[in-house]
C-alpha cells in the first residue's frame, strides 16, 4: 500500500491549477466492515474557457469480496468504471465522480485512481485517487439495516446488507404512477437527471416481503 501511494503522489500533474477538486484529489476513508460507504470528488473548471472532461480508470485494487459501483455527475455505472465522460463544463462549472462501496465483513484495502483530462486540451489533466481501509474495529462495524436508500446528487444509491435475497426497487411519482423498477444487486445506482424536478416515492423490497419506503426531492 505505501508504495501504490507514492505512485499515486508520482503520477499526475495539474498544469496551472485548471482543475481544483473537493475535498481533494486524494480521500482517504475508513469504512464499516457491515455497511456501505459512498465517497465524492468534484472536479471544478479553473479556467477561463470551455472544457469537455473525460475519465478513465488508471489503476483498481479492490478485494473480490467488496462490492462496488460508480457515478458521475452524467451516467451510473453497475461496478467501478473504466472510462467515461464528465461533461461540458462552462467556467467555474463543476462535475463529479463517486465510488459506492459494500465491503461485505470483509477486512482489507482497497484503492481506485483515474486520471481526469480535457479530450481536446492535453495539457489539462489529474488524478484522482479513492483509498479505503476496512478493519475488525467496532468503531467502524455497528449494526445496520438490512437496506438503506442514500440520494444525494440527483443519484438514487439503494445498498443492501447481505445483498443475497432477491431485491426489487420501484420509483413512483405522487400520484402513484411506476417510474422505474429494477432488480437490485448488493449496490445499485440510478440517475434521477433526466427525470423532472418533483417528489419521487422510493420502494425497495425483498423476496421476504421487506420493505423500505422513502420519498425523495429531486431539483435542478
Amino acid at each position: 500500500m505505501r508504495l501504490l501511494i507514492l505512485l499515486i503522489l508520482g503520477f499526475g500533474v495539474s498544469y496551472g491549477q485548471n482543475l481544483i477538486f473537493s475535498p481533494g484529489a486524494l480521500n482517504e476513508n475508513y469504512i464499516s466492515l457491515d455497511y456501505y460507504s459512498t465517497e465524492y470528488i468534484f472536479i471544478k473548471n479553473n479556467t477561463a474557457d470551455f472544457i469537455n472532461l473525460e475519465f478513465e480508470l488508471v489503476e483498481e485494487d479492490i478485494p473480490s469480496d467488496w462490492a462496488s459501483s460508480g457515478c458521475t455527475n452524467v451516467i451510473c455505472y453497475i461496478s467501478v468504471p473504466e472510462n467515461g465522460p464528465l461533461g461540458d463544463l462552462n467556467p467555474g462549472e463543476e462535475a463529479y465522480l463517486s465510488i459506492n462501496l459494500s465491503v461485505n465483513d470483509s477486512p482489507g484495502d482497497a484503492l481506485i485512481r483515474f486520471h481526469i483530462f480535457d479530450k481536446d486540451n492535453a495539457q489539462i489533466n489529474d488524478t484522482i485517487t479513492f483509498i479505503y481501509k476496512a478493519e475488525s474495529d467496532t468503531l467502524y462495524s455497528t449494526p445496520q439495516p438490512w437496506a438503506k436508500i442514500n440520494f444525494y446528487q440527483n443519484v438514487l444509491t439503494v445498498f443492501l446488507k447481505g445483498g443475497n435475497s432477491k431485491t426489487e426497487l420501484k420509483v413512483f411519482d405522487l400520484g402513484g404512477k411506476l417510474i422505474a423498477q429494477q432488480e437490485i444487486q448488493t449496490i445499485s445506482s440510478l440517475s434521477f437527471q433526466n427525470f423532472t424536478n418533483g417528489i419521487y416515492i422510493i420502494m425497495v423490497e425483498n423476496e421476504s416481503g421487506q420493505q423500505i419506503i422513502q420519498k425523495v426531492f429531486k431539483g435542478s
